[in-house]
């Protein structure tokens, strides 16, 4: 068995169970070992999934808040010894950015066949 180590000691450990704690309160869920997945082939899933989506809009603020951008920054500078470091959409933004300027990869073979099935060689099942 293993693990994942928390982050920030003492209270990156301490959201663990806080999170478990809301989570199993509010789905009715089990706690600690009494939990198991649904991929448990032996025991019936006891865990609770909750999905919480938050818009900083809401709080009036925006993503191009320039407070907000100078705290990203500093936590994208926050690496040591060359170590990047980013911070959710930074990925989807630079593939955005790539694909608008050379565009879309598409595999060979897939545009090959898209190719042949728009000219209605291939037959369509």
């Amino acid at each position: 068995m293993g693990a994942i180590s928390p982050f920030g000691g003492a209270k990156g450990f301490a959201l663990g169970p806080a999170l478990e704690a809301l989570v199993a309160l509010l789905t009715r869920a089990s706690y600690g070992t009494d939990v198991h997945g649904t991929l448990d082939a032996e025991f019936a899933s006891t865990k609770g999934d909750v999905i919480i989506a938050l818009s900083i809009d809401a709080f009036g603020a925006t993503a191009h808040d320039p407070e907000l951008a100078a705290y990203l920054d500093v936590v994208r500078g926050s690496g040591a010894n060359g170590q990047i470091v980013s911070v959710p959409g930074d990925r989807a933004r630079r593939d955005r950015d790539r694909r608008l300027a050379v565009g879309v990869e598409v595999d060979a073979t897939m545009w090959s066949g898209a190719q042949e099935l728009t000219r209605g060689r291939l037959p369509v099942s």
